[in-house]
């Protein structure tokens, strides 16, 4: 049974139930009605059309809701209904009521193709901060509950305790997860709660470290003591300004270009992800041309200690150089050192970014359509910069040692490397000493006027006193 009345609160609670549920259409709220149960239970709901269908939304149950704040609540989403916003509050609750948890979402995106097209040290870095921060403190929730000032607070927290860094990384990847799930038709995810959020952390700022004169002088008499890979890949980080793990640390020979005397990195070694061509100066060809024959016949030029990959790591090999050259610099900041020096010694800013492979952006329209043809763009201009930076880096940085510095460590093998003993395929092969078999080590003893009996049975002992004590559930038939 459905009517249509005036509403009054005497009304209203003179409503009795019925063995069919039925409907009061209040006739001073527009679209306000009253339900009441076969068990007599009375509830509020606003009556409305939304793309052709009708559809109600629950504003609570009598006499929780009283009548003025049905119509007041009634009024208020009818105003979001028809105004500009064009609101559907009843596709909102049911968003809410079926939006996954946070730590569900998590897991599709680490599944989804957009996270594995990632650089893999990106693809770490986000693993891990989504295991070890995200998901302890939001996994558990559901989207629909997470509220835009809890976020803040828990970044402001992480950020008083001097992980600001950290908070801001927190906040970024956060945001990145939910925005990939409202890009997703097949999940329901509530609007986002990050706009005109603010970072927690405002005290970051870009690294600008750059490496002086005198420093690099320190980093490259410091090469010298590097095993020879591990030389020829420093020396190619400053005669290239390539990225030090994608474009150098895992270059192939096939991507070595001899007839035409360049590098070709493919696309899905690049950050820009953008097909790299970069020319090599002759002192790079000869710094290749030196390490090739170590890598034997395997498919890198920089193979790892163990030669079936390539290094896979610098985290050693840089804190090995920063010993041995007294000084504090990432591996990255010989990227940036390389662009400031060009631009310091007159080479024009635009042929440093197509040299560090950045966007042009007067070849912003066309380059997804004419990639091949873009990437040889100002090859003369890139090969005139990357040699006159090489032969500036040779003569006035190094004061005209540089090429004889690099020379000298790729040509001299080494018994020893020092603290470290990674990347050894520059090293001279170790002596294999034979294992000596028991007998002959009793013959051996014997001829010493020792008991090799007797002194085993001395160090089994030494032994057991270095244990101590058996404890409380042993003893010595249980040994």
């Amino acid at each position: 049974m459905t009517g249509k009345s005036r509403l009054t609160d005497a009304a209203v609670k003179a409503y009795r139930a019925e063995p069919r549920e039925y409907e009061v259409h209040d006739t001073l709220a527009d679209g306000l009605r009253l339900r009441v149960g076969r068990g007599g239970t009375k509830s509020w709901t606003v009556f409305y059309h939304r793309d052709g269908r009708n559809r109600r939304l629950g504003l609570g149950k009598y006499p929780v809701v009283s009548l003025t704040e049905a119509r007041t609540k009634a009024a208020e989403a009818l105003g979001r209904i028809k105004g500009p916003e064009r609101g559907d509050p009843a596709r909102e609750v049911a968003l809410q009521r079926s939006a996954p948890l946070f730590g569900e979402l998590a897991d599709l995106f680490l599944q989804s193709q957009h996270f594995e097209t990632r650089a893999v040290t990106t693809k770490k870095e986000l693993r891990r901060i989504v295991e070890v921060e995200l998901r302890p403190q939001w996994g558990s929730r559901k989207l629909s509950s997470i509220e835009r000032h809890e976020i803040q607070r828990w970044g402001d927290l992480l950020a008083s305790e001097g992980r600001g860094y950290m908070a801001n990384r927190c906040r970024e990847y956060m945001q990145l997860v939910w925005h990939w799930g409202l890009s997703r038709a097949d999940l329901t995810v509530p609007p986002s709660p990050f706009y005109k959020l603010p970072k927690p952390f405002l005290g970051e700022v870009p690294r600008d470290r750059v490496l002086s004169h005198a420093e690099i002088r320190a980093v490259f008499d410091a090469i010298q003591r590097e095993p020879r890979i591990t030389a020829a890949w420093w020396a190619m980080l400053f005669l290239t300004a390539a990225r030090d793990r994608s474009e150098v640390l895992r270059l192939e020979k096939r991507e070595i270009d001899r007839d035409r005397k360049v590098l070709i990195i493919p696309r899905e070694k690049t950050k820009a992800k953008r097909a790299l061509v970069l020319p090599l100066s002759p002192w790079a060809l000869e710094v290749l041309d030196a390490v090739l024959p170590l890598s034997r016949d395997l498919s890198w030029v920089f193979p790892g200690p163990r030669g079936d990959r390539s290094m896979t790591s610098t985290r050693r090999a840089a804190a090995r150089l920063q010993e041995r050259a007294g000084i504090e610099f990432q591996v990255r900041d010989i990227r940036r050192t390389v662009a400031s020096g060009m631009t310091e010694i007159g080479i024009d800013p635009e042929t440093v970014d197509r040299v560090l492979n950045h966007a042009i952006p007067s070849e912003a329209r066309v380059t997804n359509v004419y990639q091949t043809s873009l990437m040889w763009a100002k090859l003369n201009e890139k090969r005139s910069a990357l040699e006159r930076w090489a032969e500036h880096l040779d003569q006035v940085i190094l004061k005209g040692r540089g090429r004889q510095i690099v020379r000298r460590a790729i040509s001299t093998a080494r018994n020893s490397e020092g603290w470290n003993s990674w990347a050894s395929m520059g090293r001279l092969p170790k002596p294999l000493k034979p294992r000596e078999t028991w007998n002959q080590r009793k013959a051996r003893l014997e001829s010493e006027g020792r008991d090799l009996v007797a002194e085993h049975r001395m160090r089994q002992a030494a032994l057991r006193r270095t244990r101590g004590p058996r404890g409380p559930g042993r003893s010595a038939g249980n040994t």
